[in-house]
């Protein structure tokens, strides 16, 4: 991972001294496109908390559905 991050920090810092825009400009659509990229990641973040959460809620209804059923049956076994 360590690797992989500085390869991407080279890259980026490369690209900038090529570009062929001003720096100004350059800095300027590099911020843009990491705002891009992290509100991406926020809102892939929130669908998967999303998807947690309702998958933990369809277990805790099945969890308690089970127990019900499970108290029903020993009920009628003592009575």
């Amino acid at each position: 991972m360590n690797k992989t991050l500085l390869t991407l920090l080279i890259g980026v810092a490369i690209g900038i001294f090529v570009a062929p825009d001003k720096g100004s400009t350059t800095v300027r659509k590099l911020k843009r496109k990491f705002n891009d990229w992290k509100d991406d990641a926020t809102d892939h973040a929130m669908d998967l908390a999303d998807s947690v959460t309702d998958h933990a809620m369809d277990l805790a209804d099945n969890a308690r559905e089970a127990f019900s059923t499970a108290r029903s049956k020993v009920d009628t076994a003592f009575d």
